[in-house]
């Protein structure tokens, strides 16, 4: 028998994908400081957004997810009616709502419907094009609503033209502030739930005159009247008319995965523009020539394209940092310790597909600070510390590469105990002597835990071994930092695209290299004078008023002896500002190149983020900076050259 087909499926995606965009601006609303004061604007910009989830949800048959949007509606009503800010105690628990609200979408995306018209096609007569007549009751004012924030909810359920009746307004003389003289009508273009429209009006309905039309395309425009009418072409209330005539810029959401393929087909066409100006140069043709002009004019327009696809597919962390700021809050209830989480670098973009491939290592990073990393708030307090647990997530652009750090000024890593786990466990020998830096290496390895018992957090061994996996297979590298007393940090630094990047392309040991751009700082002819050379063999070049290492590229990636002295060197810097220079046979030039990951069975490449292919066809190794650097760093200068340069 043939699966049913879910004839609203395209509908609950959207849905679903517009809830993401509410919760980020409730998230947004709820941390504003100005939500402090009575009636402002964060209030009704929360009450919106969980009203648009609420109607959704009601209208799609997501029962107990608009039944919990409807508690946390009328929550933020009677805070957006009161005469007073909300205090600590209510934000904590709008927060909790905010919370629930989140699990609840979550829960209904992957649950799906629960009410009668489950997997039906809602009722034709529900959905339309609306005008709806509002005229307020003096009732409605002296309860504490606003209509002002009735009309701006409506206009969130589609494109809204709204205008003001104002014929009722006596004169000043006789004016009763007490009463309502003005009454509005909207029109509501779009497929709007007209059940969604009634909720808007669920708490005043009995306090108002109300009239909801279903539009038909014959149907006249609202009429005019004097008092509405525009005075030398401006508008009477321009707020009003202002919503409806200049509505938020559109947007179109679309699958990733067209996205992808669409990267794909660029860098494909990166390929082909490289391969024919190989065979241009090939066949003699100059630069100057008419095929070589042509050429060149495809190569820009490729470029203006990669760049703007580039741009559709990144996106700014903060919907990412938002989601962690949930997790926090859950992580620290069940732990039984208070913590904030303090954003930094929220603009930042990066690649949508890293965003959403990093959500499980955060998660890890953000549960292990929780409960390994921040102390109880009585061990707190007799070290002099606040008692709320202080976390940073940042993100920030350096040499190219996207850097997210996760801070926490907690205990640090108890390295005794780091060890006394290990010798259980058999990783390491009764003898051994570790530094700190492999100490804390030992934190990755599978199964690795310091936790006594398994507990909701942690305990299984999984999360910071997890955190690695993850990073290493977005190209990327982690780092971490502790002090006892004073805190951990744990630094992913990351590509910022997995597609096309800008390369220096270089020749050593016969093999053709790609150096990332970003970090390619300069090239330089040496002379003996520039060198430095030390006893166990070490060499450094002075260049910039800056002493820098210097290492045949060859000889550091195992492929032959090192070149001599006086040579063509590349200066490389990594995120941190560590700097390399390289010996390298030739120069290239720079090149546009599409990034190949390594396959998942040809594993760990020493010095290689990823791989290329050129022009000609061939491939290339894509080298990456810190690694290259963290390989010259362990060097042992003192075993003899065959041996060292063939590790």
């Amino acid at each position: 028998m043939a699966a049913s087909v879910d004839p609203l499926a395209e509908i609950r995606a959207g849905f679903f994908a517009e809830c993401e965009d509410l919760l980020g601006r409730l998230d947004d609303a709820l941390a504003d400081p100005s939500i402090a004061l009575p009636g402002s604007e964060p209030i009704h910009a929360a009450f919106r957004a969980v009203h648009t989830i609420k109607g959704g949800a009601a209208s799609l048959s997501y029962q107990a997810l608009a039944e919990t949007a409807h508690i946390f509606e009328s929550r933020l009503d009677r805070l957006r009616s009161a005469d007073h800010g909300p205090d600590a105690g209510v934000m904590a628990a709008m927060q909790a709502l905010a919370d629930d609200l989140a699990q609840a979408v979550e829960r209904a995306r992957t649950a799906g419907p629960t009410g009668d018209a489950a997997g039906c096609e809602p009722d034709p007569a529900a959905l339309g094009n609306w005008r709806i007549v509002f005229r307020p009751a003096a009732a409605l004012y002296q309860s504490g609503n606003e209509a002002l924030h009735l009309i701006n909810a409506l206009t969130d359920l589609g494109e809204a033209s709204v205008s003001c009746d104002a014929g009722a307004l006596p004169s000043l003389d006789t004016l009763d502030p007490q009463q309502g003289y003005l009454s509005w009508t909207i029109d509501l273009a779009g497929s709007v739930d007209e059940r969604a429209i009634r909720e808007t009006f669920e708490f005043v309905e009995d306090i108002c005159d109300l009239r909801i039309e279903r539009l038909t395309e014959a149907s006249p425009p609202p009429t005019e009247t004097a008092a509405n009418r525009p005075d030398d072409g401006k508008p009477q209330n321009p707020e009003f008319v202002t919503r409806g005539a200049a509505p938020e810029r559109p947007t179109v959401r679309v699958d990733l995965d067209r996205f992808d393929r669409l990267m794909n087909l660029v860098g494909e066409l990166a390929i082909a523009e490289a391969i024919l100006a190989r065979r241009l140069r090939d066949a003699g043709l100059d630069r100057r020539s008419a095929a070589a002009a042509a050429l060149k004019e495809v190569q820009t327009l490729g470029r203006d394209l990669q760049d703007s696809v580039l741009a559709l597919r990144t996106q700014p962390v903060k919907p990412l940092f938002q989601r962690m700021a949930r997790i926090l809050r859950e992580a620290a209830a069940r732990a039984g310790k208070p913590a904030r989480l303090h954003l930094v670098g929220e603009t930042t973009e990066i690649d949508r597909s890293i965003a959403e491939r990093l959500v499980e290592p955060l998660t890890h990073m953000i549960r292990n600070a929780v409960d390994h990393g921040l102390e109880d708030s009585a061990r707190r307090a007799a070290s002099g510390k606040p008692a709320e647990g202080q976390i940073t997530l940042s993100a920030a652009h350096r040499s190219g590469r996207v850097i997210v750090e996760l801070a926490d000024d907690g205990g640090g890593i108890d390295r005794a105990r780091v060890r006394a786990t290990a010798l259980a466990k058999g990783l390491i020998a009764p003898d051994a002597a570790l530094t700190e830096a492999e100490t804390d290496a030992l934190l990755f390895r599978p199964g690795f835990s310091t936790a006594q018992t398994v507990g909701a957090l942690s305990g299984r061994g999984v999360g910071m071994d997890a955190v690695q996996t993850a990073v290493a297979a977005l190209g990327g590298r982690l780092s971490l930092w502790s002090e006892p007393g004073r805190g951990t940090r744990l630094s992913l630094s990351l590509p910022l695209t997995l597609a096309v990047m800008e390369a220096m392309l270089v020749r050593a040991g016969g093999h053709v290299f790609a150096l990332p751009l970003a970090a390619t700082l300069e090239a330089t002819r040496l002379g003996t004078p520039d060198l430095d050379q030390f006893a166990r063999g070490e060499r450094l070049v002075r260049l910039r008023q800056r002493q820098t290492p210097l290492f045949d590229a060859a000889g550091l990636l195992g492929l032959g002896r090192a070149r001599p002295s006086a040579a063509l060197a590349v200066i490389l810097a990594d995120e941190a500002d560590r700097r390399l220079a390289l010996i390298v046979d030739e120069l290239l030039g720079q090149s546009q190149i599409v990034v190949k990951p390594f396959g998942a069975g040809l594993g760990r490449v020493p010095g290689a983020a990823a791989a290329t292919i050129l022009g000609d066809g061939t491939v290339a190794l894509i080298l990456d900076p810190g690694e290259l650097i963290d390989l010259a760093a362990a060097t042992d200068w003192s075993a003899p050259p065959p041996e060292r340069l063939a590790s």
